[in-house]
């Protein structure tokens, strides 16, 4: 989608320049690997189990579990699945499909807003692929929900910070942007004008 907004705004591929589109996508780079680090530590340190837990582990416990127990120590009967599989069943929160989907769709959807010129692609365009980028988030963190790999808090907490993480990156990016493009400083000066051959003359500065 970056891509695509440069190529719409140069209206050629031979104009493209590749600081330009290099920063973009670096800075998008530097944000997704920040939301998927948080992701993956908050997965690690809450450990809560996904909706298909009881499908994919069939624990021991499930057999004699009475309504209303706490079960701290359970062991998988499953012959299906592999470790990781196992494993994974535990790393619901928050749900990274969303947190990377939101993050990506809203960076994507800023950069066409600010760069796309309406001019060049006419009234229809900038509104149509921001609608592509925020549906597709939209779609594939609700998807979640549905496949029965996810709990909707997981979702929602997923979708927060997926938004946080672009308001960072795009903080960053903002502060760099002005940085680059502060002006020289214009030093201003005196110039002393004499007339040599009128001895008459005044002086006059400017």
């Amino acid at each position: 989608m970056l891509l695509i907004t440069e190529v719409l705004t140069k209206r050629t591929f031979k104009k493209l320049y590749v600081s330009e589109f290099w920063f973009m996508y670096k800075e998008c780079l530097t944000g997704v690997t920040l939301v998927l680090a948080i992701t993956e530590i908050a997965k690690v340190i809450i450990g809560e189990h996904r909706p298909h837990f009881f499908d994919v582990c069939e624990p021991d416990t499930n057999k004699n579990c009475v309504n209303g127990t706490f079960v701290q120590d359970y062991t998988c009967t499953t012959t299906r699945y592999k470790g990781y599989f196992l494993v994974d069943t535990s790393r619901s929160f928050p749900s990274g499909h969303s947190s990377m989907s939101v993050f990506v769709g809203l960076f994507s959807a800023y950069i066409i807003q600010t760069r796309l010129p309406t001019n060049r692609t006419g009234v229809l365009m900038k509104p149509f692929l921001i609608l592509v980028c925020l549906t597709w988030s939209l779609v594939c963190s609700l998807t979640r929900i549905t496949d029965r790999r996810h709990h909707w808090w997981d979702v929602l907490a997923g979708m927060l910070l997926g938004a946080a993480g672009v308001y960072y990156t795009l903080k960053l990016l903002h502060r760099k942007y002005d940085d680059v493009d502060t002006p020289p400083r214009m030093s201003t000066s005196t110039t002393t004008l004499l007339d040599v051959k009128n001895k008459d003359a005044t002086s006059v500065i400017i």
